[in-house]
Formats: structure tokens, C-alpha cells, sequence
């Protein structure tokens, strides 16, 4: 019996109803869509923590009550628990089951509106916003995608990257990011998505709005302002105006939640940050699991990016993001 077989007996088993299942790609899970005659479903058999997932599920039910035509649904199975064990190919898994979204990703659409933009920044804000109030025993549970271990991850990670790529990740340490670690003091920290790049973000290209946000397996309480640098982040490495993009993302998010001056001024930090964090866990993935393709998704585009922002002043990126958001 084939693998999809086998998932579409144990949603028939665990929630009662037969669905042809199809797979979806994905960075740690097997995640499956489900379709019925009426209503799709997505599939998720994770082999992560119980109570990582139990903190991701509390922060998506959360949300759901106030922003549920944006945030998945999570389905309980017949005994009503959300998470139940199962196995698939001798492996043990966490099952769960979501709504499906509507929407394509943003990666999929070229040169976002401003209206597009403003519509992905208003909505991720109006949700940190909510978060301030949201607490949790895991919230500060170790990740390696958390901005506070970034630097540490990073020199960890580089010795997985040719000679070349290793001395363009050590002139980003050395010059750009040499002295933010003196900043991690002053700036907010709060339960954020953490992971808002553009394979997580659903939408409607048409109508010009975000459908969906995903996937929450990577919140944790970190700095505010690497929300917006992860956004900013794969928003500007696919874009010929990059800089010109975030500073209307960054505008929109402003005005649906104020920024403080500090933030702002550490934002391109974090953009960079984000980038060699990236290709460093990439790299590292790459060793572990040579065949998944999903790793390296955003690699090329954040080589290029690194390799020609290399010598830009600082300091010009962030009065030229102060300056278009007026601050």
C-alpha cells in the first residue's frame, strides 16, 4: 500500500471522513492536502516536540478568534484532542490537521503592489499587536531560527560553506553586525510568527490582499523588530527595488503598530542577519539531507543579495527607511 493510501486510512481512522491525500512540500514535516467532496484539509505529521506543537497550536487558536479569515483552523480529531501519535513507515509522528488555505504564495507573485504590500504589513502587525497579550510556558523554548542565537549559529554554521562564502559571511560579522549584540538590550521583545517569508504568506494577486498567514512552528518570544527584517527580508532579495519595498512595508506595519526609533535604526542589521543566518542553516541542512530541494529555496536569491549589498553604507539603508516612513 502506498504512502498516500496509508495517510488517507488514518483520516478516515483518527476524524471520521474519506479524503484523497496529495503531498505538499515542507521544511521539517510530511504535510498532505486532503480533499474531499466539500472541503480540503491539510495534513501534518511533524516528529517535533509535544510541547512545541502544543505551544504553536495555542498560538494559532489564539489568533484564529480574532483574525480567522487569515489564520488556519485547527481540527480536532474524534476523540477531540488536536494531537494524536501515529506511524507511518515504522516512523512515529504528531499528527494535525488545518484548514486549507485559499491563495498562491507571495514568492509566486512579481513585483508586489504597494496595496499588496500594505495589506501583508498591516495584517502581520495587527498580529504582533495581538501577541503582546499572549503568554506561554515554551514561549522561550531554544530555536536556532531565534534572532538571540543568530550570531552564535551563524560562526557554528559557516565551516559548511566554501572558502569564498565563508569570507563574505565573515565580512558581514566583522563590519555590519559587529556591534549588534551592543543593541539586544534596548529593543522589545514579544511572541512573534517568526518565520513570515513569502512561502508562508498566501494570497490573492487579483484582489491585492494576503489570504493566509502559515505556519507558526517557529514562534518564539524574540526581538519585535525581526519580524519585520524576516518579512523585509524575502520581500527585497527577488526585487529590483528592494530597498524601496521594505520601506513600504515597513511604513504600513508603522502605522498599524509604532516602532520605536531604536528598531528601526537596527532593522537592516536584522535584514542582514536573517541572510546569513540562512544560507548558513542551509548549508548545514544541505549536508543532512542532500535530496530535499525545499532547503535551498531562497539560497540563490540571498547569495546575490549578500554579494551585491557587500559594500553599502549602513547607515545610508536605514535614514533612507527613517526618512520614507518619516520618523
Amino acid at each position: 500500500m502506498s504512502d498516500l493510501r496509508v495517510v488517507e486510512d488514518i483520516v478516515a481512522e483518527y476524524y471520521g471522513f474519506q479524503a484523497r491525500a496529495y503531498p505538499l512540500v515542507g521544511y521539517d514535516d510530511l504535510n498532505f492536502k486532503l480533499e474531499t467532496n466539500s472541503a480540503k484539509y491539510v495534513l501534518k505529521l511533524s516528529q517535533a516536540e509535544l510541547s512545541d506543537l502544543e505551544f504553536e497550536n495555542e498560538i494559532m487558536l489564539y489568533l484564529y478568534s480574532d483574525f480567522g479569515d487569515i489564520i488556519p483552523q485547527l481540527i480536532a480529531a474524534k476523540n477531540k484532542s488536536f494531537i494524536n501519535s501515529v506511524s507511518l513507515n515504522g516512523q512515529e509522528y504528531l499528527m494535525r490537521m488545518i484548514s486549507f488555505c485559499r491563495g498562491s504564495s507571495l514568492h509566486s507573485v512579481n513585483n508586489p503592489s504597494p496595496k499588496l504590500i500594505d495589506s501583508f504589513a498591516t495584517s502581520l502587525a495587527k498580529i504582533d499587536k495581538k501577541l503582546f497579550q499572549f503568554s506561554h510556558p515554551n514561549q522561550s523554548r531554544y530555536i536556532a531560527w531565534d534572532a538571540k542565537y543568530s550570531l552564535k549559529n551563524i560562526n557554528l554554521n559557516k565551516k559548511y560553506l566554501s572558502k569564498t562564502e565563508q569570507e563574505l559571511i565573515d565580512y558581514y560579522l566583522n563590519n555590519h553586525l559587529k556591534d549588534l549584540e551592543q543593541s539586544f538590550i534596548e529593543l522589545r521583545q514579544s511572541i512573534i510568527h517568526n518565520d513570515a517569508n513569502d512561502y508562508n504568506i498566501l494570497v490573492d494577486s487579483k484582489e491585492e490582499e494576503i489570504t493566509a498567514i502559515i505556519d507558526f512552528g517557529d514562534s518564539v518570544k524574540t526581538y519585535l523588530v525581526n519580524e519585520l527584517a524576516i518579512a523585509c527580508t524575502y520581500l527585497m532579495i527577488s526585487n529590483a527595488k528592494p530597498f524601496e519595498l521594505a520601506a513600504g512595508f515597513v511604513a504600513s506595519y508603522n502605522q498599524a503598530l509604532a516602532l520605536k526609533e531604536i528598531e528601526i535604526e537596527n532593522l537592516y542589521s536584522f535584514i542582514i542577519l536573517r541572510l546569513c543566518l540562512s544560507v548558513t542553516m542551509s548549508a548545514k541542512a544541505s549536508q543532512d539531507r542532500p535530496t530535499d530541494n525545499y532547503i535551498n529555496v531562497s539560497q540563490k536569491d540571498a547569495w546575490q543579495f549578500l554579494k551585491t549589498y557587500a559594500q553599502l553604507d549602513q547607515t545610508l539603508a536605514t535614514d533612507y527607511l527613517k526618512e520614507k516612513i518619516n520618523v
